[in-house]
């Protein structure tokens, strides 16, 4: 691991173009899991801790612990017990238990967004019984048109030329809110989610609202085997590890 002596010197270092290239890395290494292996992995567990960052930036899935194995063309069997980091897990997979690849990109989505604001997806309301989530935050900004406000200060003051990349940055937060559909089919799969990133040219769809919108969800015990993490931007730099 390198040292980092101050947050802010962390968040300087993560420029625009290095945060494209950690999300671009990961989805191409998830893509991977879910297409290029012979038996097909759902990993269960993406979230900003488990992409460790080599010496040039390039991100390493990690931590296959709560991860799923199935045939490729098969769906895994649903899951009995719910495992995951909560703020993290699809909708169908933390109610039904639904197990799919889609159950990744909706994690995927929820980095992209934590990744482009410097803030977690979980935060808490002040009376500790409730939470709201930064993808709602953020698909009300979209539908509103004031994406710039939920992208981190450090970006737009170190690193982005609003005229010729915030554009580019609006069609990231749209990839993000398109994985993190409510509804689980209309999510892109890994191979379109790159082809979107990638592809300055390829037609984005207007997302359709993500889950929990119009409510907020009170938390149970029924959560205890999720796993709480919070978020950072400083998570992606203090994972940064020496070749």
């Amino acid at each position: 691991m390198y040292p980092w002596k101050e947050d802010s010197e962390r968040k300087d270092e993560l420029d625009w173009k290095k945060r494209l290239q950690i999300i671009i890395g990961a989805a191409e290494g998830l893509e991977y899991l879910h297409k290029g292996c012979q038996l097909r992995i759902i990993h269960r567990d993406i979230k900003a801790s488990n992409i460790l960052l080599d010496s040039k930036w390039k991100p390493k899935i990690a931590d296959f612990g709560l991860a799923r194995f199935s045939t490729t063309g098969k769906n895994a069997p649903d899951a009995t017990n719910i495992a995951g980091t909560f703020g993290y897990l699809a909708p169908e997979y933390l109610a039904h238990g639904r197990l799919t690849e889609k159950v990744d990109v909706y994690s995927f989505g929820v980095l992209i967004l934590e990744i482009v604001s410097g803030v977690r997806n979980n935060k808490l309301g002040s009376d500790q019984s409730f939470f709201e989530t930064l993808v709602a935050k953020v698909w009300k900004h979209f539908q509103e048109n004031t994406v710039s406000e939920i992208v981190e200060a450090s970006i737009i003051e170190t690193s982005l030329d609003i005229n010729k990349d915030f554009e580019e940055v609006q069609r990231v937060v749209q990839v993000g809110l398109l994985c993190t559909q409510e509804v689980p089919s209309l999510r892109p799969n890994m191979t379109t989610v790159i082809q979107m990133l990638k592809q300055d040219d390829y037609e984005l769809p207007q997302p359709t609202k993500p889950p929990f919108i119009d409510e907020h969800l009170e938390l149970s015990s029924s959560f205890d085997s999720c796993r709480w993490q919070p978020f950072c931007i400083s998570e992606l730099c203090s994972s940064r590890e020496k070749i």
